[in-house]
C-alpha cells in the first residue's frame, strides 16, 4: 500500500504544498520511512523540535547539578551542626558532672 490517508481536505493541501516545497523528507516521498517515523513532519520542524528537546534535557541537567550541589552544601552543614552540638554536649555533661561523693542522696523515685 502506497497510499497516504488524510483527514481532511486541508491536511492533504497542506502536505502536498510542503512536498513542492522540499520541506518533506524523500523517505518519505518514497514511502521508505521507518514504522515510528512520523508522517508530515517537516524538515524545519524537526529541526525545532530537536532544539527544543535539547534545551529541555540541559535544563534538566542544570536542576540536577543545582539539586546535587545544594544536597551537597547541606550535608556539610549538617555534619558542622552535629560537631558543634557534640562539642556542647561534651562542655555541657562536663560542667553538669558531679562526682558521686558530692553529688548527696538519690532522688526518691515516683
Amino acid at each position: 500500500m502506497k497510499h497516504r490517508f488524510f483527514i481532511n481536505a486541508r491536511e492533504r493541501k497542506d502536505y502536498e504544498a510542503q512536498a513542492a516545497q522540499g520541506k518533506i523528507s524523500a523517505k518519505e516521498l518514497e514511502f521508505a520511512e521507518g514504522e515510528d517515523d512520523e508522517i508530515g513532519k517537516t524538515t524545519e520542524g524537526a529541526i525545532k523540535e530537536e532544539k527544543k528537546e535539547a534545551e529541555k534535557k540541559k535544563e534538566l541537567v542544570e536542576k540536577a547539578e543545582k539539586g546535587a550541589a545544594a544536597a551537597e552544601a547541606g550535608a556539610e552543614g549538617a555534619a558542622k551542626d552535629g560537631a558543634a552540638k557534640k562539642e556542647g554536649a561534651a562542655k555541657k555533661g562536663e560542667a553538669d558532672f558531679v562526682p558521686p561523693e558530692l553529688a548527696g542522696p538519690p532522688a526518691p523515685a515516683k
